[in-house]
């Protein structure tokens, strides 16, 4: 019996990701969140589907990664097994486990920019530099507008203030990256926001990046 609970003292705390947001092949799982800006996440990625899928060629990877939301650094990356990840990772960082958190989406003021639902006072904007492929050597071009690659440069206003927190630049022959949604910290003033990038829609052919981005609120930060 001691020889018992001294193993089961020695195997880390494990924890399973329940919750994952994008139903396509390619998604996420916010884990958790730090009181000093950082957010914990879990990828997952397949090129396989199960209608489309051509079983032989099929993969799956899945990775906790934790991010800076003041810097977008990524400071830790770990590939896993099942979205099982080790809890002791994130006692490490003080992420504290929270899987309720809601994806939000943005609507449309009168002028055609988002407005966070939080206040309307802020909204964002977005401006892309697109290079086209104009010898179509991407496959599906129909899909992608004979895109090459595409830069998306992010702004977020405040009443007369304006900055820019980030861009986002696409793989080749990848679509240009795309807004899905943003989440609120639930320690502070500052938004996690979530772009997607998909290569095709075509079943097995399907693969997505995913970028997170990390933005104040504070007044003080608006110019």
């Amino acid at each position: 019996m001691k020889k018992l609970l001294l193993l089961l003292l020695c195997v880390p705390f494990i924890c399973v990701g329940q919750t994952w947001d994008v139903t396509d092949h390619d998604r996420y799982n916010i884990v958790g969140w730090g009181e000093d800006g950082l957010v914990a996440y879990t990828l997952f990625y397949s090129n396989y589907d199960e209608p489309h899928g051509i079983e032989d060629d099929y993969y799956e990877d899945y990775s906790l990664n934790i991010q800076d939301l003041k810097t977008d650094e990524i400071l830790y990356t770990e590939y896993i097994e099942n979205d099982i990840y080790d809890n002791l990772i994130l006692d490490e960082y003080n992420i504290v486990v929270d899987t309720s958190n809601e994806l939000h989406h943005s609507g449309f003021d009168k002028e055609g920019h988002y407005f966070l639902g939080i206040e309307q006072n802020y909204t964002l904007e977005f401006f892309k530099d697109v290079v086209y492929d104009i010898h179509e050597d991407c496959s599906y071009p129909e899909l992608n507008g004979n895109i090459s690659t595409s830069t998306l440069h992010v702004f977020i206003n405040y009443n007369s203030g304006r900055k820019q927190f980030g861009s986002l630049e696409s793989e080749k022959c990848y679509s240009g990256f795309g807004f899905t949604g943003y989440y609120n910290s639930p320690f502070e003033d500052r938004i996690l926001l979530v772009f997607s990038s998909t290569e095709s829609e075509e079943g097995e052919m399907s693969d997505t990046k995913f970028e997170f981005i990390g933005c104040s609120l504070n007044p003080s930060t608006f110019k």
